[in-house]
Order: C-alpha cells, then structure tokens, then sequence
C-alpha cells in the first residue's frame, strides 16, 4: 500500500482476481481477507487426504484450486480461519507485484533489511511459474522468525530503520471489533 501496488485495504479482490467475479466475490475486500472474514467457503479439515487443505498442499495448481473456490456467508459477516483466505491474499500480492515473485519481494523488502542469518525457502505449488503456498511453507531458522516478532515489537523499526510503516503495523495488530 505504501508503495502504491495496492491501492487501499479496502479495494475488491476481483480487481486483482477478476476471475473470482463469476463466483460472487466482488463483495470480499482485501481487508476481509487480513482478517479472516472472506466468508470463504473452505474445509480446514487436515485428516481428509482428498480435502481441500491436502489439494492446497500437495497440489501442483493453486491458481486452478483457487478458481473452484465458493463463498458461504456475506464478507464480514464472521470470523473464521481458513487456509484458503490467506491464499487468496498471497495471490492479491502476486497479482500487484507483477514482474517480481512474492519471494524476491520478501527477500528485498524483509529478510535482507533484516540481516537474516539464514538463506529461506518458501513452498510452491510446482517448480516452474510456481505460485508460493502463502498459506504456509516458509521453511527457515527460527532465530530467523524471532527477527520478524521484533521488527513488530519495535513499530515495524530495526535498528532504527523503517522497514514496515508504523501505521500498518498498528492497523495489522489491532483487534477488529468492527465486523465480525
């Protein structure tokens, strides 16, 4: 948002995913989204290997499982956790970075500024034009992690740098007593 590649957390996600119109999501907003409040229709059940969770995962198209995906509930309606709403996040994010991969993004914009120690590597759903699994499947050292809880626990500051604005990580931690 600050950089302009996304306009307002309020914005339809059928302006990135315009594909999902067919399906009655242009009443979810990215904010939904971040709030887990999609009124997504989605399983998070992981003992069913034919699920979709397990499709999620071990499937080689999320670009293909996210076109199937159906609301149950009016966004904003309630919350609820599921897999499939922060994928859809993820695919928000691919679709505003354009030319540059959720990863190369994460890479400039966090692990570097940070000083991780440690190369990581994030799960696609296949190896060429794979889409990351922003679901889940950053594989890296916890001490890494820990890095990430205190840019947060400092505004969004490292060494007294500003790497994620401190309004945004005001707004991301604040309990939405609002919707749902």
């Amino acid at each position: 948002i600050d950089e302009g590649k996304i306009k307002s957390i309020e914005e339809p996600i059928t302006n990135y995913i315009p594909e999902l119109k067919a399906n009655g999501f242009d009443a979810v907003k990215i904010k939904h989204l971040l709030q887990m409040t999609s009124g997504l229709d989605f399983k998070e059940a992981y003992t069913n290997p034919f699920g979709q969770v397990a499709n999620f995962y071990y499937g080689t198209n999320l670009r293909a499982a996210i076109k199937k995906l159906k609301l149950k509930e009016t966004p904003g309606t309630s919350f609820e956790y599921t897999s499939g709403t922060t994928q859809l996040l993820g695919l928000v994010l691919e679709r505003s970075l354009k030319d540059q991969t959720i990863s190369a993004y994460l890479e400039e914009k966090v692990w570097q500024p940070l000083g991780m120690e440690y190369d990581a590597t994030w799960s696609l759903d296949r190896k060429k034009d794979g889409l990351e699994k922003t679901f889940c499947c950053i594989n890296a050292r916890a001490r890494d992690f820990a890095k990430i809880g205190r840019l947060y626990l400092n505004k969004g500051k490292w060494n007294g740098k500003r790497i994620v604005s401190s309004s945004w990580v005001k707004a991301s931690t604040t309990i939405n007593s609002q919707e749902g």
